[in-house]
């Protein structure tokens, strides 16, 4: 990496942004120390991996392009959902409107954020990302964007736009996990020669040969996938669990989950419902 300079190394336009985002949006927490820690941690993910030589490795290596991909799209973006006010998000989709309701329907909201794995795949148009520092910064932004639009339908915490029943969100999580198996499949197991020029070109960066670095690069895009969705499915399926399980009060299939306030109301009629039997 000692050929690079260091600034371009150590970016600092991603820390600076993401230092004013922590000014502003620190008025837009949720109340905590849980909203507090996660909108930190972030927005630290997100400066590690684009402020940071990972960028730099991105561009070279599909390895370094998934584990970034992974950290911004599979954890910084899940805990800058939960950790941001149901008014600020408010505020956002009142801007977004019926576009931004359409987007985050499920099947839509799938289609776009697994779409946008396959067509950046395609080894032309990769080789020519990884060639355009500004093309490569651009589908790096378009993954931060489709990977809102991805987790919307699980993680709202807004009533305007709900989440899914938690059956149904289960189900969802499922096949975007599957939905990734053909491109890890191609990348990692069926591929006989490397598929990239630029990993040809660059996977030394990370003593890798060019074959090595695309099998890898899938299996960490594949399994750590299936980390980031297991830990969320885990999380539903324990709070759908604990609050809506046997109780006779759970929506019916595809109906929004609970919000905190219909939690509430729920252990409030369990408790009516004890003290008169």
């Amino acid at each position: 990496m000692g050929s690079f300079p260091f600034l371009v190394l150590w970016n600092p336009a991603p820390w600076v942004g993401v230092f004013l985002l922590g000014a502003l949006g620190g008025r837009f927490q949720r109340p905590g120390r849980w909203p507090r820690w996660a909108f930190r941690v972030g927005l630290g993910l997100c400066a590690a991996a684009f402020g940071t030589p990972l960028q730099v490795l991105a561009e070279h290596s599909l390895t370094a392009a998934m584990g970034q991909r992974l950290l911004v799209t599979g954890v910084a973006v899940p805990l800058l959902i939960s950790a941001l006010s149901p008014a600020f998000w408010r505020g956002v989709w009142r801007r977004f409107g019926i576009v931004g309701r359409f987007l985050v329907r499920p099947l839509i909201a799938l289609l776009l954020f697994n779409g946008a794995y396959g067509v950046t795949a395609v080894p032309g148009l990769w080789n020519w990302l990884c060639t355009h520092p500004a093309a490569f910064w651009a589908q790096n932004l378009l993954f931060v964007a489709l990977a809102l639009l991805f987790w919307w339908p699980v993680l709202s915490p807004i009533r305007e736009v709900p989440r899914l029943h938690p059956l149904v969100a289960l189900l969802y999580l499922f096949v975007g996990g599957i939905a990734l198996t053909p491109l890890f499949v191609f990348w990692s197991l069926l591929s006989k020669t490397p598929a990239y020029a630029v990993d040809a070109a660059g996977a030394h960066l990370l003593s890798l040969s060019a074959m090595a670095d695309e099998r890898l690069g899938g299996l960490i895009m594949k399994a750590g996938a299936l980390l980031a969705y297991g830990v969320v499915f885990v999380g539903i399926f324990w709070r759908w669990r604990d609050d809506g399980s046997g109780s006779g009060e759970a929506p019916c299939v595809g109906s929004a989950s609970r919000t905190p306030v219909d939690l509430a109301e729920v252990r409030r009629r369990r408790a009516e419902k004890q003290e008169s039997s």
